[in-house]
Parts: structure tokens; C-alpha cells; sequence
């Protein structure tokens, strides 16, 4: 459908390798320091950068740092799942804050070691995704008050740290300014009264 609508697609490499579809999408360097960019239609363009991550084994999971045209900056983490073999992920996610800074963060709240996560990109807001996930059926929903000692997580601890975390479900929307973009209050002057 984005494609149909001239709207640029960006996956691993690795997806749908083989279709024809492939050749349409562009699939970026999963190089975390390399700074790319994306025109959309109507001529905005983002800068990115992909950090090489996984799901499982042989699932290649891009994780994207988006930068908008006004500077801010969100990370998404997709499916990213660090557990046995992709312990080795956790090399670079413990590294991007001291390269990068990350306005919003979008975790998936199922991962393991959230926490850890969410140090190493170090932003000043976590909306993760997935918990009361209305697409999946009930039993593979996370609630709210997380299932931690189920799938063995630190969510519960992530909720208690000093990292702002705001969970929302389909349709919830959440104004949030990086205090990096906060200004100073405008003093208001009293207005002359009208003859």
C-alpha cells in the first residue's frame, strides 16, 4: 500500500529477498554511526541511522534512530530481543547514548532486559509498545501491570526507575516537548484597553 501510494519502504535487507517487491524497497546500511536519509513525498526528508539488531537467530531486526526536520530524535526498537546468542546486541545498545540523543524511545515492553535498554539509549521519554497489544488474542496480550515473573522481564523495575515511561494503548495520544526544546515562559504584557 505505501508503495502503490509513492511512499518510500524501508526493511532489512533479508525481507522478501527473492520477490520482485525487493527491488522497490530500500534497504539501508545496518551501520549505527553512518547517518542516512530518506525524501518523502512531499519533499520532507529524515535522517537515520540503522543499528543492527535481532529477533531471533537468522531474523534480522533494524533498529531505526529517526531524526525529524525539527531535530527531534525517536529510536524504535521493532522486535528487538536480546536473550542466549544476541547477548552480543548489547554491545552497541550500550553504547549509542554516548553518540546519540534520543528525544523518545520505543521499546517493545516484552524484551529482554528493558532496562538495560533503555540505559543504554538513555532518552528522555519511554513509550513502549506491545503491552495490551489489541492485535494479538487476549492470553498473548502483556497487560499493564506487566507479566515480568511469566516471561522472567525487569519491566516492572523499568516502571519504578527514574526513566519517564508512559504506556498507551491503541488510539491514546501523549503531547511531549524534550526539555531540550522547552522555552523559557513568554512574559505577557497587559494589553492597552480600546477607545
Amino acid at each position: 500500500m505505501f508503495l502503490k501510494a509513492g511512499k518510500p519502504v524501508i526493511a532489512p535487507e533479508q525481507l522478501w529477498r527473492g520477490d520482485t517487491v525487493s527491488s522497490f524497497i530500500q534497504h539501508p546500511e545496518r551501520e549505527g554511526n553512518k547517518v542516512q536519509s530518506v525524501r518523502l513525498k512531499g519533499g520532507t526528508t529524515l535522517s537515520y541511522k540503522v543499528f543492527p539488531g535481532h529477533q531471533m537467530e537468522s531474523i534480522d531486526n533494524n533498529v531505526y534512530l529517526v531524526t525529524t526536520p525539527e531535530g527531534y530524535t525517536i529510536a524504535h526498537t521493532g522486535d528487538e530481543i536480546n536473550e542466549g546468542k544476541f547477548m552480543i546486541d548489547f554491545d552497541w545498545i550500550d553504547e549509542v547514548y554516548k553518540s546519540n540523543t534520543v528525544d523518545l524511545l520505543l521499546p517493545n515492553a516484552w524484551t529482554m532486559d528493558i532496562q538495560r535498554i533503555v540505559k543504554g539509549f538513555n532518552p528522555g521519554l519511554v513509550m513502549p509498545g506491545h503491552e495490551l497489544e489489541l492485535g494479538h488474542t487476549v492470553w498473548d496480550r502483556l497487560p499493564y501491570w506487566g507479566d515480568d515473573a511469566y516471561l522472567q522481564l525487569n519491566y516492572a523495575a523499568l516502571k519504578k526507575s527514574s526513566y519517564p515511561v508512559v504506556p498507551l494503548i491503541w488510539g491514546e495520544s501523549y503531547r511531549y516537548v524534550p526539555k531540550r526544546f522547552e522555552t523559557a515562559p513568554v512574559k505577557s504584557t497587559p494589553r492597552k484597553k480600546r477607545r
